[in-house]
């Protein structure tokens, strides 16, 4: 059993086998919410989920995202979290294992798709000087072998038409983690991902000590 105490949030619980939303439950700042882990859990994800396109957080992802938030935004006096820059975070399944033409083709189709959910919040970015940060998470034998070069081109790509001119992207910050903790292997295709916070230049600052 743990708990965790929030400034403000939204609690989304999904359907356990088909992964849909069944309600959104809006959390007052202060509340302590308590949470525990299956003692044996059913895997269910394994027959559920598409290995190529879905994907869960990894505690270590929602750290990291935790740090971005807290590295751009203040504190209001009626504990209201407010951003100090344009910012939008994001997560996407990495690059495919194979170089073969088709699944480059499938993962550009899946980052295209990926974006286009979340283009009514990219609009708000176009013609901006902006900065890209994009981390990669990755299992240890992948880690080992990829260049963070890699990652970064299909993400950007994707993202140029939101942005303008392809000169408004001033900075990108790019680099690769090694996942932590033991999985099984057939979790690890889930658990890979790549982190992609969209943010105002200004931020730039604030994020170089990230």
């Amino acid at each position: 059993m743990g708990e965790v105490k929030v400034l403000k949030g939204k609690l989304t619980v999904r359907d356990r086998k088909t992964g849909n939303i069944v309600k959104e439950i809006e959390i007052p700042a202060g509340q302590v919410i308590k949470f525990w882990q299956e003692k044996e859990p059913n895997n269910w994800h394994r027959k559920e989920f598409d290995r190529n396109k879905d994907g869960l957080v990894h505690t270590q992802i929602i750290q990291d995202i935790q740090k971005i938030i807290r590295k751009i935004s203040y504190i209001e006096g009626n504990n209201t979290l407010k951003s100090k820059c344009l910012a939008e975070i994001t997560t996407v399944a990495p690059k495919p294992k194979t170089q073969q033409s088709h699944s480059i083709s499938k993962y550009k189709q899946l980052l295209k798709d990926h974006f286009q959910k979340h283009q009514q919040s990219l609009s708000r970015f176009k013609d901006k000087k902006l900065l890209v940060y994009i981390c990669i998470y990755l299992r240890k034998e992948r880690y080992e072998q990829s260049d963070v070069d890699n990652f970064i081109k299909p993400i950007i790509d994707a993202l140029k038409e939101y942005f303008g001119d392809d000169n408004k992207v001033e900075a990108i910050i790019a680099e690769k983690k090694q996942l932590f903790e033991e999985y099984h292997q057939e979790d690890l295709d889930f658990l890979e991902s790549s982190l992609v916070a969209i943010l105002d230049i200004k931020a730039r600052k604030n994020l170089l000590t990230f």
